[in-house]
């Protein structure tokens, strides 16, 4: 009896130690939630923590280990480090805190915190017990990912983002130091990270639009009934004609159907039903047709919403669009951020080239036109097809993008191609004239300046890809910066005055609200007039007609020229292409530049040669012809 009694209290005692170990489990505190920072101006980063209601987080320590403040070529710095002594779950047993900086667009948080989240590095995010280090400290000393410091008494869960990229301390691809990685999200690390609801897994959540999957200050989706997730969206065409109707496609994850809403001219909203097109395991693909506008510059904004039968909805990015042909000016509307209001919208613009295509570079598309209302920039990475020269008539289909404030038409987002079209030569428009500085409203403008004092401090040659100080007759103080792609690196600097200075205003500003950084980009240096030995307003330039590049060609050659007279007046200039029996073939410029050097392309298949043969390319000017010749073969 007594043994049986003595069995008894063991086995109590071994179940109260169980109970009291289960006790001490179920205090676990676990991460539940992770944003990090949206690129741009907006700081959306928070971090949310999972654990029994009310507990005290007295201890508890937030930190990421990255590269720390020196962005590159080192591993194992604490980057961020919150002290949460002060906090404590909430009543649901979340507790979830934003960046103190931050403005963001979602609500739901419990409180503020200093946070520093980078969205482009290897990172690993971890809560740790009784934390003794300090931030920006080294916890891995020779990179080799293992910590050689631990200033805590315990880890109680870690979480690392990853590029996908090995890691490389001196090439700037930090380790990371946990056991559950995620990552890559595509070609990125993970933006947004969520464990789910029902199972605790880690998943990767949607990073844009903000809001499709975070949760912040609420229960995580479930695993097994996880929201809509869009993969992509496109529009085609990407800038309708007016009266053209554009179709909207949606492809979307755990999605049984979808609604398009749109408005036109900021008007009321409308709804149409999406139909459901195509269906491939977890993912469907909707359609939709916006009706046609009859108006040049309408403007169309519209945005798709998933939903499925748990039932949750899923809003994707607000998309939008201008009708027919539109001003320049139409696109420049910035918000109080100093943000383009129609960034990614597509768009379709006519004006005349200031700045010819292969000016400002020589691997990628980067060319300026301007209409009545102002300039704008066309960019596309790599080389285009169509390459128009100075003055020539263009017509442009992209979309309207923001980089470092310039405003641009590219090929990015749903319309990622450029459409360019040259409806034929002409003009190039006079420069506008400038008495002292510029700034947002002569962004992508030709303008001339005149008697202004350079500062080139030690340098007795221009240096390209280099900013200058300039100040105006107003005493301004601005920047003329020397593209290393043009003509003028090298050019000596023979005086600090510029009589006169002829360019596009760029703009270069990293951060919002995008009200500085502008800068005057001359093209060549018959821009750039120094006071005793440059070439002046009203300076005569002397007729030339340059080899063909190359010579034979197969099928594009490059035909570079000097247009005789005085500066600053146009000249009517013809350059054409004729047989061996003297038979016009093909007019590759037929219009008025300014005297200055200049250049052309032909495109021989596009010209309709397609056989060898010499061909001979003229030059037309007022009284003088100027002749060479050129082979094509196959």
């Amino acid at each position: 009896m007594l043994m049986a009694t003595f069995r008894r209290i063991t086995w109590l005692a071994a179940l109260a130690l169980l109970l009291a170990a289960a006790s001490a489990s179920a205090q676990t505190v676990k991460i539940n939630e992770i944003r990090t920072d949206n690129s741009g101006t907006d700081t959306d980063e928070y971090f949310e923590l999972k654990g029994p209601a009310g507990m005290s987080l007295a201890g508890y320590y937030y930190i990421v280990i990255g590269d720390g403040s020196s962005g590159t070529s080192r591993c194992g710095f604490t980057e961020s480090v919150v002290n949460l002594g002060a906090f404590s779950l909430q009543a649901d047993g979340l507790l979830c805190l934003r960046n103190t900086a931050g403005t963001p667009a979602l609500t739901g948080y419990d409180g503020s915190v200093a946070l520093t989240f980078e969205n482009s590095d290897n990172v690993t995010h971890m809560l740790v017990m009784n934390f003794t280090g300090t931030n920006n400290q080294d916890l891995d000393t020779n990179d080799d990912g293992v910590f050689d410091l631990t200033p805590w008494t315990s880890i109680e869960d870690a979480v690392g983002l990853s590029t996908g990229v090995a890691p490389n301390c001196t090439g700037g691809v930090e380790h990371i130091y946990a056991a559950t990685v995620l990552g890559p999200d595509g070609a990125n690390v993970p933006g947004h990270v969520y464990r789910c609801s029902d199972t605790g897994a880690w998943v990767i959540g949607t990073f844009t639009p903000l809001g499709t999957t975070d949760t912040p200050g609420a229960p995580n989706f479930s695993c097994a009934a996880p929201p809509p997730e869009f993969r992509y969206e496109m529009r085609s065409p990407c800038a309708p004609l007016v009266s053209e109707s554009p179709t909207v496609t949606a492809v979307a994850r755990h999605s049984t159907g979808a609604d398009l809403y749109y408005k036109v001219n900021g008007g009321a909203e409308t709804r149409i039903g999406m139909t459901l097109s195509a269906t491939s395991g977890d993912t469907s693909t909707f359609t939709a047709v916006l009706p046609g506008q009859p108006t040049d510059g309408d403007r169309v904004e519209y945005y798709v919403r998933a939903f499925n039968a748990t039932p949750d909805t899923t809003q994707d990015f607000n998309q939008g669009y201008f009708v027919g042909l539109v001003s320049v000016s139409a696109l420049r509307v910035n918000d109080g951020n100093g943000a383009a209001m129609y960034r990614f919208y597509g768009a379709r613009v006519r004006g005349n080239v200031t700045v010819p295509y292969g000016v400002f570079s020589t691997t990628d598309t980067d060319f300026y036109i301007q209409d009545a209302t102002g300039g704008i920039d066309l960019f596309k990475y790599g080389l285009h097809s169509v390459q128009p020269v100075l003055g020539d008539d263009v017509t442009v289909e992209g979309t309207i993008e923001q980089y470092q404030g310039k405003l641009e038409i590219a090929s990015v987002g749903s319309c990622d191609t450029l459409l360019l079209t040259v409806n034929g030569s002409g003009s190039a428009p006079a420069p506008l004239t400038l008495p002292c500085a510029f700034g947002e409203s002569e962004e992508g403008e030709l303008v001339r300046m005149a008697n202004v004092t350079l500062v080139p401090g030690a340098d007795t040659a221009f240096v390209g890809n280099k900013t200058y100080k300039i100040i105006t007759s107003c005493n301004d103080t601005t920047s003329l910066r020397i593209d290393a792609a043009t003509d003028i690196p090298g050019m000596r600097i023979t005086s600090t005055t510029i009589n006169t200075l002829r360019g596009i205003v760029n703009q270069v500003d990293s951060n919002s609200p995008y009200t500085i950084g502008y800068q005057l980009m001359p093209r060549n240096r018959f821009d750039l007039a120094l006071g005793t030995t440059g070439v002046e307003d009203g300076a005569k330039f002397q007729a030339r007609l340059g080899s063909a590049m190359p010579n034979p060609a197969s099928r594009t050659a490059r035909i570079e020229f000097t247009v005789p007279g005085a500066s600053g007046k146009l000249v009517p200039v013809r350059l054409a292409l004729y047989d061996v029996q003297g038979r016009l073939r093909h007019v590759m410029l037929d219009g008025a530049l300014e005297p200055g050097p200049h250049s052309a392309t032909l495109d021989a298949r596009s010209a309709g040669m397609q056989a060898n043969g010499i061909y001979f390319y003229r030059l037309e000017l007022p009284g003088r012809t100027m002749t060479r010749k050129l082979v094509l073969v196959k």
